[in-house]
C-alpha cells in the first residue's frame, strides 16, 4: 500500500494473473471496488491503521 501524492491510496495486488492496482479515496471505497478483505488487511496493517470488519451475522 502506498499512497499517492494527492492522498489517495494505492493498493497493489499479486495474483498468479499479475500484478492489478486499485486507486482508492480510502479503504472503505477499496472494499466497495471489490479489493479482497485479506488485501485490505495487509495494506491496512501495513498503513499501521486499524480497521473494523462489520459482520451480518
Amino acid at each position: 500500500m502506498d499512497e499517492t501524492a494527492k492522498g489517495k491510496i494505492l493498493i497493489l495486488t499479486d495474483f498468479r494473473r499479475g500484478q492489478s492496482f486499485e486507486v482508492c479515496d480510502d479503504f472503505d471505497d477499496a472494499e466497495e471496488a471489490g479489493v479482497p478483505a485479506d488485501v485490505l488487511a495487509v495494506a491496512a496493517k501495513r498503513a499501521d491503521i486499524e480497521r473494523a470488519e462489520l459482520l451480518d451475522i
